[in-house]
């Protein structure tokens, strides 16, 4: 099952989906750390409005097939 990421959430699978973000953008601000922050969770929205998705920031199941 795949763990829903939110800010405050950490560990490895947040780390994966920082650097999914990084690759989306040339000018992707998001720090490879491990930690949803802030600038985690602005690109995720963008992501999700690009994507026609509901922009709340949090990384779920209907991300899995991006």
């Amino acid at each position: 099952m795949l763990q829903i990421l939110k800010r405050g959430s950490t560990g490895p699978e947040v780390e994966r989906w920082q650097t999914f973000l990084r690759g989306l953008a040339h000018d992707s601000c998001v720090v490879v750390n491990g930690t949803f922050d802030v600038q985690t969770e602005l690109e995720t929205k963008s992501f999700q409005s690009r994507k026609g998705l509901v922009a709340d920031g949090t990384r779920s199941e209907e991300h899995t097939s991006e």
